[in-house]
């Protein structure tokens, strides 16, 4: 498959999907939490508050993983994303607003809470590789893109 079209077909999977566990490693420890997550293509975003267990890992280390799959009963209906990326505080302010429309328009209920607090982290995940699972096509099944 070409790059472009894998990079549609993940994007397309990631946009259908809204929770991901994010890994991370916090003083030799590793650390799983399970978050929304808009997208932009196969950038991800994720919010979080100060002091949170997942902004101290990443402020050690930005590397992180995350995977988005939903719940099978059967194998062989098995379809995800395994991603690995680094990620990073977005600063810029309208580049946040535009991340908080993506999360209300995904998100009715970040509406209804009023989340707008200023001290919300938005967190750019840029990938540097990203497999797409697919059992259905084959057990153990597996296509992956790179970062250039």
């Amino acid at each position: 498959m070409k790059k472009e079209d894998l990079e549609q077909k993940i994007s397309r999977y990631l946009q259908e999907h809204s929770i991901c566990t994010l890994a991370t490693v916090l003083d030799g420890k590793p650390h799983a939490s399970a978050l929304e997550y808009v997208n932009f293509g196969l950038r991800l975003y994720i919010v979080s508050i100060p002091g949170t267990a997942k902004v101290q890992a990443i402020a050690a280390n930005p590397e992180v993983a995350i995977t988005v799959n939903e719940s099978y009963l059967d194998m062989r209906g098995v379809q995800g994303v395994q991603y690995w990326g680094a990620a990073s505080i977005v600063d810029d302010d309208q580049k946040k607003e535009r991340i908080r429309t993506l999360f209300f328009d995904k998100f009715t209920v970040f509406r209804l809470i009023h989340w707008r607090s200023s001290n919300a982290v938005f967190y750019e995940i840029n990938p540097s590789r990203v497999d797409f699972i697919d059992y259905r096509r084959e057990f153990g099944f597996k296509e992956k893109w790179l970062a250039e």
